[in-house]
This record gives C-alpha cells, sequence and structure tokens, in this order.
C-alpha cells in the first residue's frame, strides 16, 4: 500500500488546543500571558499532579500537561500559599504547557502566581475525571499515527471496506453501485487513516468535496444530497481491504481462487484481511464486495466454508471403506415436477 503522510508536526499548540475544546469542556483561560501557539503539548498523557508536589520528575514527559483537582478533598486545596509557591518554582524548568484547573476555582491571586512563574492557567467547572478522559481522548486522536491511501471507504453491512485499485479501474463506479444499493460512503479518493488503540479508523478529508465522488465522464457528483443523508458517515473502522486488479495482471496458475490461505495486510501493526479480486467486463464487483462482507460478518461469527469443506472431508474420508470411490459429500435431488 503506497502511502502518504498526514503529519510531520508531532506537536499541538496551546491555542490550537483551546479551539478545539472550547465549548466541549468550558474552557475559561485565566491567565493573561501572551502566544499561546509557542507553548507546545508534545504527549497525549496527561501527567499526575501529585508526584509534582511530592518533588518527583522522573515521569514527567517533554510537553506535556497537569490537570489539578481543586476540591476541598484534593491534597493541592490544602496546601498554603507558600507551598504553592515553593512547588511552582520546583516545576518552573520542566517548561509545563499548561495546568487545568478542576472543581474550584482558583483566586486571582493564586492566579498571578502562576503567571509569574510563566504558566498559563485553564478553568473548567468539569470533574477531573471527565476533564482527564476528554483531553486524553482528544490527544490519542491528535498524536495517533495518521496516513492517507488512495481508494473508497464504505459501510457495507456495518463493515468498514476499504476499495483500492490503480486509478481508472472502476473504484468510484462499484461505490455509485453500493450508494444505490443503499450502503454507506465515508471517502472517496483519498481516506486518511489512524490508529486508534488496536483498530484502524478511517474517515474523509474534511473539505468542500467531502462526500463527492468522481465518476469518469461524469464528473463530481453530491452523494449527500443526489442519495441522501442517510448515504453518508463521517469515519468507520476499516475491518476488509479489497484490492481491484486488472485480470490480465493476474497469473490464474498461482492465484488462490479458493481464498485457501487468508490474506492479511498490516497497517500500523493491526492485521487486516485482504480480498485481491480480478477485475473484468462480465463481473458484478457491487455484489462481490456485498458478499466479502458478508463473509466477513460470518467469519466474525465463527463460520468458515473452507474449514468446514475440510472437516466434512476429513470426516468423510474416515468413514469410507477401502476401495470405495470417494465422491465429495453432497446430495442431489431429483426434480419429479
Amino acid at each position: 500500500m503506497d502511502y502518504t503522510s498526514k503529519r510531520t508536526n508531532k506537536t499541538l499548540n496551546l491555542g490550537t488546543f483551546i479551539k478545539d475544546l472550547q465549548g466541549y469542556l468550558q474552557f475559561d483561560l485565566l491567565t493573561s500571558l501572551k502566544r499561546l501557539e509557542a507553548r507546545k503539548i508534545k504527549t497525549a498523557e496527561p501527567g499526575q499532579p501529585g508526584l509534582l508536589f511530592l518533588g518527583y520528575f522522573k515521569n514527567h514527559q517533554p510537553g506535556q500537561l497537569y490537570v489539578i483537582d481543586n476540591s476541598p478533598r484534593s491534597y493541592y486545596h490544602q496546601l498554603n500559599r507558600e507551598l504553592k509557591k515553593k512547588l511552582l518554582m520546583s516545576v518552573q524548568h520542566l517548561k509545563i504547557p499548561v495546568f487545568i484547573f478542576c472543581g474550584k476555582k482558583p483566586e486571582r491571586p493564586e492566579i498571578r502566581l502562576f503567571e509569574k512563574y510563566n504558566f498559563p492557567v485553564l478553568f473548567t467547572p468539569i470533574s477531573r475525571k471527565d476533564v482527564s478522559s476528554k483531553i486524553e481522548r482528544y490527544l490519542n486522536f491528535f498524536f495517533a499515527e495518521k496516513k492517507s491511501v488512495h481508494g473508497v471507504l464504505m459501510d457495507i453491512f456495518g463493515v468498514g471496506l476499504l476499495i483500492r485499485g490503480e486509478s481508472g479501474i472502476g473504484k468510484s463506479e462499484v461505490a455509485l453501485d453500493l450508494l444505490d444499493k443503499r450502503h454507506r460512503l465515508i471517502s472517496d479518493d483519498l481516506v486518511i487513516l489512524h490508529k486508534q488503540e488496536d483498530f484502524i479508523i478511517g474517515y474523509g478529508r474534511t473539505s468542500h468535496f467531502s462526500f463527492h465522488v468522481e465518476a469518469r465522464g461524469v464528473g463530481l457528483i453530491d452523494i449527500r444530497n443526489l442519495f441522501g443523508i442517510k448515504s453518508i458517515r463521517m469515519k468507520k473502522r476499516v475491518e476488509v481491504i479489497v484490492e481491484l486488479v486488472k485480470g490480465d495482471m493476474i497469473d490464474f496458475k498461482t492465484f488462490d481462487r479458493l481464498r485457501l490461505e487468508p490474506s492479511f495486510e498490516n497497517i500500523f501493526n493491526v492485521e487486516i484481511p485482504k480480498y485481491t479480486i480480478p477485475v473484468t467486463y462480465s463481473k458484478n464487483l457491487a455484489n462481490i464486495v456485498e458478499v466479502i462482507a458478508l463473509s466477513h460478518i460470518a467469519n466474525i461469527m465463527g463460520e468458515n466454508p473452507v474449514a468446514t469443506i475440510n472437516r466434512k472431508i476429513a470426516e468423510s474420508s474416515g468413514k469410507r471403506e477401502k476401495g470405495d470411490a470417494f465422491i465429495d459429500k453432497l446430495d442431489f435431488i431429483i426434480d419429479n415436477e
């Protein structure tokens, strides 16, 4: 698979962080420090302020932010001004991009103390647990490995299916056939992939051309307007890859027609089932893609036709007596009507 990198910069400036999460976490910037874009967040995991209070800095990562619970039960809330001042002096060299307060809003003298030591402060009334969870989810998304690939990503019977192939082979035409069958489009032409935990998530680039399909000879087709809002979705887990290959490019003497040995493709250390489909003029590719999606669902449920046939052959082979002619297990039905 040919990938192009979506991001080269692995840092997030504080200004973008606030803008992206504003409204989601109800942030209030309490300090008047300038040049927020110069404050760089470099890791997805919020730090543990308790370790900072104890003077233990070995777990601190460069560019790590901290979420402080300022409720009456918290350790920080019990510190007096001199201890807080001593704390900030001790962590000044760490260049922490921002402190985020939850619970009780810090008083103005306390905010000035953070300003004195050049630490931006954000406040949100949401609980520390919820704030940390939401921030970590956002930062995991931002710092996740991301690549872009040329292809079409569709939701077929709930299966995220990535259709690939060389330019002009008919990926977009297959997508239109599938849309006519009431399946859903995530992205055409350019699909962005990113790793989320043990999954690969795919989505399209946000632009004026989102949810448009280019059909050669026809032009751009607005899927949302022609097929309705139900025909699209924003993102989907990539579960199956279908590679369309011109029939004359395949050596059918060695081609695994029965898929006796399942094929996989590794994306960010995640193994994804891959099907290679020869393209000929007589094939209904949309129907084949549907069957692949259904077959994937059956495999998840434990139904594997190759394994089943092998088991039945083995069972039949064990039962037949020596010298008997062997015929695969098959019931011949005579139609008398």
